[in-house]
C-alpha cells in the first residue's frame, strides 16, 4: 500500500510539473541567412515584455568558447549576467543556442530591456528567416556594438532596426509567471510523497 501511495504521489508531482510554465527563448529563428565571425561585438537585441515573465536563463548563439551575456534595464542597470559555455545545454526550435540558468528575475511591461553577449570572433548571425518570439516578448531592435577588447558592456552605440532579420549573439530564456494553483498543486504532491515515503512506526 505504501509503495502504491508513493507511486501515485510521484505521478501527481510529475503531472503538476507538466502543468507549470516551461522555459523558452525570448527570440528565436529557423534559418540563419548570414553567419559572421570577423569582429568582436556585443551582440543582442532590445525588447519589452507584454506581460510579466520570469527571466530564468541567458543564452548565447552556438558558442565554441566561454561567452559572457547580460540583461540591462533602464539607466543601464544590470539585471542579470552569466557565462555560457560550449557544454551547456542547447535550447530553441533548431537548438542554435546554448544556455545557463540564472536566479529568476521578474520582467515587467513598460520597461525597455537589452540583452547582449560577447562574440569574441566567434559566430554571430545577422539577417535571419523565420524570426519569432515568445508570446510575451516584443522584439524591438538588433544590437551590434563593436567591442575589440572583448569585454561585455552595455550596448548603446549602434542599434540596427531590422524587423525581419535581427542580429544574434546573446538571448534571454523566459517562462510565464507560475499560477498560484500550479504551485499549490505541486506543493501538495511533494507533501504526499514525503508522507508516504516516511518510515512508519508500528505499534
Amino acid at each position: 500500500m505504501q509503495i502504491r501511495g508513493v507511486l501515485f504521489s510521484g505521478i501527481l508531482v510529475l503531472a503538476c510539473v507538466g502543468m507549470c510554465p516551461a522555459a523558452d527563448l525570448g527570440v528565436d529563428f529557423t534559418t540563419p541567412d548570414y553567419v559572421g565571425s570577423y569582429y568582436s561585438f556585443n551582440a543582442g537585441y532590445s525588447f519589452n515584455v507584454l506581460a510579466p515573465v520570469d527571466l530564468v536563463g541567458l543564452a548565447v548563439l552556438a558558442p565554441s568558447s566561454d561567452h559572457d551575456v547580460a540583461v540591462w534595464g533602464p539607466d543601464e542597470t544590470l539585471i542579470a549576467s552569466a557565462t555560457v559555455t560550449p557544454s551547456d545545454p542547447r535550447i530553441g526550435a533548431e537548438s542554435y543556442f546554448s544556455w545557463t540558468s540564472v536566479t529568476p528575475v521578474l520582467l515587467l511591461p513598460g520597461i525597455d530591456y537589452r540583452v547582449a553577449a560577447t562574440t569574441l570572433n566567434d559566430f554571430y548571425v545577422a539577417l535571419t528567416s523565420g524570426l519569432f518570439t515568445d508570446p510575451n516578448i516584443q522584439y524591438n531592435d538588433g544590437i551590434a556594438e563593436y567591442a575589440p577588447s572583448g569585454q561585455l558592456a552595455y550596448p548603446d552605440s549602434c542599434c540596427i532596426q531590422v524587423v525581419a532579420g535581427g542580429i544574434f549573439g546573446g538571448d534571454i530564456v523566459v517562462s510565464d509567471v507560475p499560477e498560484p494553483g500550479c504551485l499549490a498543486a505541486l506543493g501538495l504532491g511533494l507533501m504526499a510523497v514525503f508522507a508516504y515515503a516516511r518510515p512508519r512506526v508500528r505499534g
